[in-house]
């Protein structure tokens, strides 16, 4: 009977459209795994990413206050070098007069 047919035909394609949704659905699951695996690794490099920019403005902090003590140091020397410049002019100074009183004596150590 016609009747028969019909049934089977409409079994037979609502059990394909099951096996369908079943396919779509595993497909569907493999993907989201798919996703959340990747968001976790994503997850992952933005947490090694945070951890090298800490380290990396750690590091730059340091260098900072390694650099402000070089220079601090730096003009500290410079400071010594004009103020031992100074010594040195008064010392040469004092000197040249010496050299120069010693010129107006003769050679016994008697003054002309």
């Amino acid at each position: 009977m016609d009747v028969e047919k019909t049934v089977r035909s409409i079994l037979e394609s609502q059990r394909q459209s099951e096996h369908r949704a079943d396919q779509a659905e595993r497909k569907a699951a493999r993907r989201d795994a798919q996703f959340d695996k990747k968001l976790k690794a994503i997850a992952d490099l933005v947490r090694v990413g945070m951890k090298m920019v800490i380290e990396s403005r750690k590091a730059h902090k340091e260098m900072d206050v390694k650099l402000n003590a070089l220079i601090d140091a730096q003009l500290r020397a410079e400071e010594r070098m004009r103020e031992h410049e100074v010594w040195l002019r008064r010392h040469d100074a004092k000197f040249d007069r010496l050299l120069d009183a010693l010129r107006r004596r003769n050679g016994n150590g008697h003054k002309n």
